[in-house]
């Protein structure tokens, strides 16, 4: 089992990509971390990881609200004392047009998937293992190429991916 016993954060984690992320790093032995604001979604995923025998909890986050963040951060410190991986997934797209999306979604959408990663970065950071610890941000490929009507999302995908928030 190559992450037996690490500590995993996947935010998002509890459906699509970071669902299969989860499941995949608690199969490999890590402890996985579930942040999710879909408390339905996050509960599913935490009981779909233990009933396979691994160990996993869930905890209820809202990536775009840094009190949920630093929450999250505090938990997982009192619980295990550090973070191996933070893997940065969550994320949300917008509907609409430029000429019919609203500040407020345009806002919602780079809060979530922009400023989120780098909160949890932020936070994640002053926690990770001090022998050594990731920090994973998932791009995308709108963040190099975007298609009409998803503005936000690329823009944020573009801030947050590659090369992103920490530098070594």
């Amino acid at each position: 089992m190559i992450y037996k016993n690490k500590v995993v954060i996947v935010t998002g984690g509890g459906q699509g990509i970071g669902a299969c992320i989860a499941r995949t790093y608690a199969a490999e032995g890590a402890y996985v971390i579930i942040a999710e604001w879909d408390k339905e979604a996050g509960q599913e995923n935490e009981k779909f990881i233990m009933n396979e025998g691994h160990q996993c909890v869930f905890i209820q986050t809202d990536v775009s609200n840094e009190e949920e963040i630093k929450n999250l951060m505090e938990s997982v410190a009192n619980r295990f004392g550090f973070i191996d991986i933070l893997i940065n997934n969550a994320s949300i797209q917008s509907q609409g047009t430029i000429f019919s999306r609203s500040i407020e979604e345009w806002n919602k959408v780079l809060a979530v998937n922009l400023t989120g990663p780098y909160m949890l970065s932020k936070y994640g950071a002053e926690i990770m293992n001090k022998e050594g610890g990731n920090i994973i941000n998932i791009a995308s490929t709108r963040a190099l190429m975007s298609e009409p009507n998803t503005e936000p999302y690329s823009a944020s995908k573009g801030g947050a991916g590659p090369n992103s928030f920490l530098s070594s």
